[in-house]
């Protein structure tokens, strides 16, 4: 289970990193529109290097 409390664009990353090549992942971004991301190796590993960055809390 993945919670986001706002920055629910943020959810897009896991999606990209579990993605096969040529995948399309969208997602809307504010004031932007439609985002679509073409899956590739350099996406996944972008995607990675945020997500490790990031905060990891277990929820009970």
């Amino acid at each position: 289970m993945i919670l986001v409390e706002g920055e629910e664009d943020l959810l897009t990353l896991p999606c990209i990193v579990e993605s096969p090549d040529n995948a399309l992942v969208l997602y809307g971004q504010p004031s932007e529109g439609l985002v679509v991301v073409s899956t590739n190796a350099e996406a996944r590993q972008e995607a990675s290097l945020i997500l490790e960055r990031m905060i990891r809390e277990e929820i009970p």
